[in-house]
């Protein structure tokens, strides 16, 4: 690429990452300074990009509007008719004091019939003024009490008439319904989210930079790590020197913010096209739609109008719900056309009038005759779906025929799209409702790609071609005794690190993990990690001591990490060690290299005392079948402690043997000065007489 007379060197990328996919890519140079890169850098040259999408989610914006009622009856035939045994006359006068009295006797009352009719039925409407005066109040309105079941909503009289001796519960008829439980929003704009995270790769060394290997030594060690690995996507080339060096630098692009610029490595990366086509079958454009989802379902609801209720996290996976459980928690949700919704309070057949309607000053209910209007219910359309369900297809007004992708009722406090958890009573509180934000949200798994581009300078990508200040070289076999026995001191062993740099510097080696028989283990005692200073271009050797906390003989494979002051890995390898009687193998520095497991250590300052001595009897305790399992040791070490026993004792009777003859010995002694003495006594005396 050439602008104003100068060029760049570019590495160009194009491509498509559907959604929930991971895309990783590896540039590098074939020769670095005239060699083989492999021979220059074990893995670690050039750079590396890696795109990691998630699946999109277009979200609508959700409206509060109304909470709703289920169902509801007009009373006039159904309980009004009856409480005055089919006899109109004997309820409605002219006088109110009348009206009272037929009041207090039969509670409700009901409108004239037509002559000879004793019901009212949907073929005969109710004719113009055949509700009646002498009970209706001038002015009406609703009181409606909701927390009872099957509550009646009753038309009361103005503020005067009820301060005044005529009862305030004097009506004509009185429609009753099932509580509120739903409620409705309307559906607003859309918006779709996606987020595609870019991690850069590349290699800059800080103080140090990887070791330089023959071609051969990097063939031995990547075909037996590929023989190790066949199973696995361990990059073998690069994981020898996965952190010497290695820096990263990691971006997010999303419907915000799709396109970045690294000036640290020259790189851009952009979003060209990603997002749902609407108009099709996988995003329809519900804008001006409403949608009815059920609140909560009053106690004494009859089976037939069950609705399960709205559950915390709809839509969103959680520990203790089932596929099943989420599949459902939305399938009672209604969407409904625009041309069969209306709240102004105007229409009498579409849902959302009704009520308001019967609660104008017309003082009259949808100016249709009794069950007319149940055509305009909810019950009406969640019927359908019911029956649609039942029949194993998708109703046209449920969540799911609206768009391809799974869907999400999301709540969010503070205006932005999120997965908070909903609560029931929050659904319940119409002021906690009008309070808060809530989108109808649509997850895409595996449709709408994202088309990408990217761009990196050449120039910015470090080859490199220098060898490494440490590494290990060896690795000291303990003394066969020692380790099988196991003695209660551990095994000892040796890593010996070179320091080829020009400087005195520090150096960790560390045993972070065992495995046996491929799989990481905690037989083995952890191991503190040590730190050594080397002087340059000398030889320093750390000394570890091994446990294990097992009684049978075992084969543990161990990895040992060489790391510089500061945290750089610079080398890495892998020893083999056995419990039983059989040699210990060190695997060569240079020739294998293990499963490396990123970031696990386990370093401790605890001193675990080993159970292993040179009889597997004592390690038993008082462990009855382990006794009875090693019973042949058992009776070796009881046959060597007898003996140690009558060793004891023969030995301390010789002792005593010995005591007595010395003080007979000693006493003789006494006895013979004596007798010297008394000698000596009488010749003196004798010469003495003499003289």
């Amino acid at each position: 690429m050439c602008m104003n007379g100068q060029c760049k060197k570019m590495l160009n990328g194009h491509l498509v990452v559907q959604n929930n996919q991971d895309v990783s890519l590896n540039f590098g140079s074939s020769e670095v300074n005239g060699k083989n890169a492999k021979e220059a850098d074990p893995g670690s040259n050039g750079f590396k990009i890696t795109i990691k999408k998630s699946p999109i989610l277009i979200a609508y914006d959700l409206s509060y509007i109304s909470t709703l009622y289920h169902d509801f009856q007009e009373d006039i035939k159904l309980f009004s008719f009856t409480q005055v045994e089919g006899d109109p006359t004997r309820f409605c006068n002219h006088e109110l004091r009348s009206c009272q009295k037929v009041r207090d006797e039969y509670l409700y009352g009901t409108p004239n019939l037509p002559p000879g009719q004793k019901n009212w039925t949907q073929e005969t409407p109710i004719p113009p003024g055949s509700q009646g005066s002498c009970c209706w109040c001038p002015e009406l309105y609703v009181t409606i009490n909701t927390d009872a079941p099957f509550s009646r909503a009753t038309l009361h009289c103005s503020w005067i008439q009820q301060r005044m001796w005529w009862n305030v519960y004097l009506s004509k008829s009185c429609p009753v319904w099932i509580p509120p439980w739903w409620t409705a929003f309307r559906i607003g704009g859309w918006n779709w989210q996606y987020s595609l995270e870019v991690e850069l790769s590349w290699f800059s060394p800080t103080e140090s930079s990887i070791n330089k290997l023959s071609s051969t030594e990097l063939e031995n060690m990547e075909n037996e790590c590929k023989e190790e690995n066949k199973d696995s996507t361990i990059d073998c080339s690069r994981i020898r020197h996965k952190e010497s060096g290695i820096q990263t630098s990691v971006h997010t692009l999303n419907s915000s913010s799709p396109s970045f610029y690294d000036p640290n490595f020259g790189a851009s990366v952009q979003v060209i096209s990603s997002g749902p086509p609407f108009g099709s079958a996988n995003a329809k454009d519900l804008n001006g739609y409403y949608m009815l989802q059920p609140t909560f379902s009053p106690k004494g609801m009859p089976p037939s109008f069950a609705i399960p209720p709205l559950r915390s996290g709809c839509g969103k996976a959680s520990k203790n719900q089932t596929e099943e459980e989420i599949n459902d928690c939305l399938k009672p949700t209604l969407i409904i056309p625009p041309e069969n919704a209306d709240f102004t309070g105007v229409s009498c057949d579409k849902i959302g009038t009704s009520v308001h309607t019967w609660s104008s000053v017309n003082g009259r209910f949808c100016y249709h005759p009794p069950g007319t209007c149940q055509r305009a219910q909810i019950a009406h359309f969640y019927k359908k779906v019911i029956e649609d369900h039942s029949l194993g297809k998708i109703s046209q007004y449920s969540v799911r025929a609206q768009n391809s992708g799974s869907p999400q009722l999301i709540l969010n406090s503070v205006g932005e799209i999120g997965h908070e958890e909903l609560d029931q009573n929050d659904m319940g509180n119409i002021t906690n409702i009008q309070s808060r934000r809530f989108f109808l949200g649509y997850n895409f798994d595996s449709i709408f790609d994202t088309e990408i581009m990217f761009s990196v300078e050449a120039s910015s990508v470090s080859w490199v071609a220098t060898s490494s200040p440490g590494i290990i070289t060896f690795i000291e076999p303990p003394p066969l005794e020692a380790c099988t026995a196991m003695s209660s001191f551990g095994c000892p062993l040796k890593v010996y690190v070179k320091n080829s740099g020009d400087i005195d510097s520090g150096f960790v080696v560390q045993i972070p993990y065992c495995t046996k028989s491929g799989v990481q283990t905690s037989e083995v005692d952890p191991v503190m990690a040590q730190t050594k200073k080397i002087k340059a271009n000398s030889i320093g050797i750390f000394t570890f001591v091994l446990g294990v906390s097992v009684l049978t003989g075992s084969e543990y494979k161990c990895v040992v990490v060489l790391y510089n002051s500061f945290s750089v890995q610079l080398d890495q390898n892998m020893f083999t060690f056995s419990t039983t009687s059989t040699t210990i193998s060190i695997a060569s520095s240079d020739s294998i290299i293990s499963d490396v497991v990123a970031n696990q250590t386990s370093l401790t300052n605890k001193k675990f005392d080993s159970m292993f001595t040179g009889n597997k009897c004592i390690s038993c305790g008082l462990n009855f079948w382990c006794l009875i399992a090693n019973i042949k040791d058992c009776i070796m070490l009881g046959v060597k402690c007898i003996g140690i026993i009558l060793g004891l004792v023969i030995g301390f009777v010789i002792l005593l043997k010995l005591i007595k003859i010395i003080f007979e010995l000693r006493k003789n002694k006494k006895i013979e000065a004596r007798t010297i003495n008394n000698s000596q006594e009488s010749l003196s005396q004798g010469i003495n007489r003499k003289n």
